[in-house]
């Protein structure tokens, strides 16, 4: 089965896919197969790789979703990476957490969690930020910091700092929204090189 890349109701199908545990693969280039083109990251899902009772799960899904399914009778490709290359392979399941409470920007962790959940069908876990510190990140493979109005150092503190260190260390990844990229860029924090700069403005008196 192939599913085309590039709508919404195709990630919101990989999603059910994932949380079904269906074997799905994902090309990072386009392909032609059986005379159609698909775009780059069409997912791919191999009969033989998945367990019995594969067809019925894909058309619920896809009823559920509203994403177009393929059946092909082959996976010969005429241009593009064959699915059993490098460039074609396997999405696992992801566990996401999420800042909450004080001191994320309401609207800013709201609308994150609403696109992730409602738009996208995939689970996200909410761990408040003043928690981060003796938080066990160690089950989650990405952590979201929403935008913050008054920051997070205070909130996260020292420990906290070392908890995030810690855990990107070891493989974890961390997406920072607009004003939270201030944290981790925060020299005291370094979590990455990055440093913030500041737009040089004129003096207004100078200028007339």
């Amino acid at each position: 089965f192939l599913v085309p890349w590039g709508q919404t109701p195709a990630s919101r199908f990989l999603s059910h896919a994932l949380r079904h545990n269906l074997n799905v693969k994902s090309a990072d280039m386009s392909f032609v197969n059986g005379g159609r083109r698909y775009p780059a990251g069409s997912l791919v899902i191999d009969v033989k790789a998945n367990e019995a009772g594969l067809s019925e799960k894909i058309v619920q899904i896809a009823e559920m979703t509203g994403a177009e399914v393929v059946g092909v009778n082959d996976s010969w490709v005429t241009d593009g990476p064959s699915f059993g290359s490098s460039n074609t392979r396997r999405i696992h399941p992801i566990n996401v957490a999420i800042l909450w409470d004080d001191p994320t920007a309401n609207y800013s962790a709201g609308n994150t969690r609403f696109v992730i959940e409602r738009q996208f069908d995939y689970p996200v876990t909410p761990i408040r930020a003043k928690d981060i510190s003796g938080a066990d990140l160690s089950p989650f493979h990405v952590l979201i910091i929403p935008e913050s109005r008054s920051g997070y150092k205070s909130t996260f503190g020292e420990r906290g700092s070392e908890t995030l260190k810690e855990w990107v260390s070891e493989g974890g990844t961390l997406i920072a929204l607009g004003t939270g990229m201030r944290y981790i860029a925060d020299p005291d924090v370094d979590l990455i090189s990055t440093r913030r700069e500041y737009a040089y403005r004129e003096n207004k008196r100078e200028e007339k």
